[in-house]
């Protein structure tokens, strides 16, 4: 994705029987539901990090932009989840949820 001619955001992420290490702690702590959520609302302020849950990061990744990631047992918690995270964030022009 790119903002303003520039790029933004470059992600993946893999599972399954043909990634080494998947299963481990480090990667999904043997949660089922991953969700990431980017919003991007150019001309906004740097966005400060916040943690909605232990298991939930909120990363600015430019002025304007900024992206939620969490780890959930399940897509309900984790969709509560991402959508804690939103509070406060800037009205958005689009938002994309993929996991």
């Amino acid at each position: 994705m790119t903002l303003a001619g520039r790029p933004l955001h470059d992600q993946e992420f893999a599972v399954g029987p043909g990634v080494p290490g998947w299963r481990g702690p480090a990667v999904t702590g043997g949660r089922r539901a991953l969700g990431t959520l980017l919003v991007v609302a150019p001309g906004s302020p740097a966005l400060p990090p916040a943690l909605p849950t232990a298991d939930a990061a909120v990363m600015p990744l430019s002025p304007g932009a900024v992206l939620l990631a969490a780890l959930a047992d399940d897509a309900l918690t984790l969709r509560r989840c991402l959508d804690r995270g939103l509070t406060g964030l800037p009205t958005p022009r689009s938002r994309t949820v993929t996991g």
